[in-house]
C-alpha cells in the first residue's frame, strides 16, 4: 500500500457529493440507499439501477473464500483499478461504478472523472491504473474532503471493506464483483433472465449473491451495508 488515507463512510448522499465533486451530473444518475433486502424494501429503490456498492467485514471466513474464487486477470472491456492506497476501497467502489456502467455516459467535460475515464483506457493493466490513482491529486483531494465529513476518525484502522458490483457481457446479462484488493474482475453470475425487466433483476440477482457468499457464511455479522447507483427516471 501507498499510503492510508480516511476511510469514507458509506452514505449516499456523501457519495453523491463525491460524485458531483468528480464530475458525474447529478442529474442523471446519483446514489441511493438499500434499506433492506426483501422484495417489500428492494421495491423502494429507483430504478434502473446501474450498479451496486457493498460495505462489509473482512473475517477470516471470508478472506479464504476469496482466495479460492477465480479472477479474470484482465477482466475484459471492464475498467478495474487494483487498490494501492490503505483505505480508498471506498473511492475505487465508487470509480469502478461509474465507469463502467451508463453514468459514465454523463461524465461531465473536464472533470477529474473525465481525465481518469481517458487515461484509464490507455493503461493495460489494473495494476497501472492503480499506480494512475496514486498520482491523481484531484482523486486525493476530494476523497479526503468527502472523508472528512463522515463520523470516521482520521487515524481509524477500518476492518471494514467496500466492493462494487457492475453488469458486464454483450447483452448485459453478466454480474461481475469488482474488488481492489483482487487480481482482475470476478464473474459472480450468469443472469438467467438476461434483460427482462419484469422477471429478476440485476438488483435481485446481485443481492442473491450476497446474501448467499457474505451473509450466509457469517450468521453472526451485522456490519453490511448497500447502495445503489441509479438513474433514468430515478434522478
Amino acid at each position: 500500500m501507498v499510503g492510508k488515507w480516511i476511510p469514507l463512510e458509506s452514505n449516499p448522499d456523501l457519495f453523491n457529493l463525491w460524485s458531483e465533486k468528480m464530475g458525474l451530473n447529478l442529474f442523471d444518475y446519483r446514489f441511493h440507499d438499500i434499506y433492506g433486502m426483501d422484495e417489500e424494501l428492494l421495491s423502494l429503490v429507483p430504478r434502473p439501477v446501474e450498479a451496486v456498492l457493498f460495505l462489509f467485514r473482512l473475517t477470516e471466513e471470508n478472506e479464504r473464500l476469496s482466495r479460492e474464487e477465480e479472477v479474470e486477470e484482465e477482466g475484459g472491456r471492464l475498467i478495474w483499478f487494483k487498490q494501492l492506497i490503505g483505505n480508498a476501497c471506498g473511492t475505487i467502489a465508487l470509480l469502478h461504478s461509474i465507469l463502467n456502467s451508463k453514468a459514465s455516459s454523463s461524465i461531465l467535460p473536464g472533470s477529474p472523472l473525465e481525465k481518469l475515464l481517458e487515461e484509464s483506457k490507455l493503461l493495460k493493466d489494473g495494476q497501472a491504473r492503480g499506480e494512475l490513482l496514486c498520482g491523481s491529486e484531484a482523486l486525493e483531494k476530494v476523497h479526503q474532503e468527502i472523508a472528512r465529513l463522515g463520523e470516521k476518525e482520521e487515524e481509524e484502522d477500518v476492518d471494514l471493506h467496500f466492493v462494487c458490483f457492475v453488469r458486464g457481457g454483450e447483452e448485459g446479462d453478466l454480474i461481475y464483483l469488482l474488488d481492489g484488493r483482487r487480481k482482475g474482475p470476478l464473474l459472480v453470475v450468469r443472469s438467467k433472465e438476461g434483460g427482462d425487466p419484469t422477471k429478476k433483476g440485476f438488483l435481485e440477482e446481485t443481492i442473491d449473491f450476497v446474501r448467499k457468499r457474505y451473509m450466509e457464511i457469517n450468521p453472526d455479522e451485522i456490519n453490511f451495508n448497500l447502495i445503489a447507483l441509479v438513474g433514468g427516471q430515478s434522478s
